[in-house]
């Protein structure tokens, strides 16, 4: 090899690329080094409860807001906590809406658990609500007198009360829609 071919081949090779005939070898593989792969890294989840909205109208915040975890569900669900982990809960929080007006009154209830994927999710609604639901918001809810239970995406959120009327019953879809909303972002 002469002179000005080396030259021309140590230039390619600093360059990115050493071509011989039709050959072509990246620069990492030129000096026996494993090709660099692009790395694959899922962005980490927000934390549940900084899913939770604003109080609704006629509300206060979140209050009282418990997060949890697989190693500590049992504390807030503990006949129901074996289903959500049996179906890959990850984590969960659980939060207070007061009625304002200092007067005792309405408080809604809102828990939110999640699961690594939609899949899952929808399996531990269909164990808690069997067929019942109907389609909502991109999901599936179930609407009543005492509040909503859905599943959307990856998450079930639940906002329920003990008094109240169909005011209440608007905020609870309220609270959801703003925890799906959040998520999405």
């Amino acid at each position: 090899m002469n002179r000005r071919i080396l030259a021309a081949s140590l230039v390619s090779a600093s360059l990115g690329a050493v071509t011989v005939g039709t050959v072509a070898l990246a620069s990492a593989e030129a000096h026996g080094s494993p090709p660099a792969t692009a790395a694959k890294t899922t962005p980490k989840p927000k934390p549940l409860k900084a899913l939770l909205p604003k109080g609704p109208a006629g509300f206060k915040g979140p209050a009282k807001v418990q997060p949890r975890n697989r190693g500590d569900i049992y504390e807030q669900i503990n006949g129901g906590s074996e289903s959500y982990l049996a179906n890959g809960l990850t984590d969960a929080v659980f939060a207070t809406y007061a009625k304002k007006g200092g007067a005792a009154g309405t408080e809604i209830s809102a828990e939110v658990f999640r699961f690594p994927d939609a899949a899952s999710a929808a399996k531990q609604f269909g164990h808690l609500y069997d067929k019942d639901g109907a389609p909502w918001e991109g999901g599936k809810a179930v609407i009543h007198e005492f509040g909503v239970e859905a599943v959307l995406g990856g998450l079930i959120i639940k906002a329920t009360f003990n008094e109240g009327d169909a005011a209440a019953v608007d905020a609870c879809k309220a609270i959801i829609k703003g925890i799906a909303q959040s998520a999405s972002k």
